[in-house]
């Protein structure tokens, strides 16, 4: 009933937060590995962008990400959308991490940490959905 019930019943908060660290860029990797590939082996067709000057002035260097384009570019095998796709998660997994982490920080009862922790969050999603967007502009 003493400090060995209280070790026992504890979260492993390191191998949580490693674990969502360490699938987010894996599954990264291995979406971009594969967009990349199929660049590579796939067929040119007429409407691929052939150079970097062309690619930056065709639709796929928008600032902007359209959740649409990108699903039925994924479902279609776009080696251009598996990229962004795995681009995307790429910079959702601290997004996560920090989320993954306030609920491992309430499940202790941490409340202060569970604050900065949403405030933390709060940051980061107002730097992506407000800052970047303006700065695009």
């Amino acid at each position: 009933m003493g400090k060995n019930e209280d070790l026992d019943s504890k979260v492993d908060f390191n191998a949580i937060i490693g674990n969502v660290l360490r699938f987010g860029v894996t599954i990264s990797a291995v979406l971009i590995g594969v967009g990349v590939i199929m660049i590579l082996v796939g067929d040119k067709s007429a409407n691929f962008p052939t150079s970097l000057s062309a690619l930056i002035k065709s639709d796929y260097g928008r600032p902007t990400l359209n959740f649409v384009k990108l699903g039925t570019g994924v479902v279609a095998f776009n080696p251009i959308a598996i990229i962004e796709l795995g681009l995307l998660i790429l910079l959702a997994t601290p997004i996560v991490r920090v989320a993954a982490s306030i609920l491992l920080f309430a499940a202790e009862k941490d409340m202060i940490y569970v604050a900065l922790t949403v405030f933390v969050l709060a940051v980061l999603l107002f730097s992506i959905f407000v800052v970047g967007p303006i700065e695009a502009v």
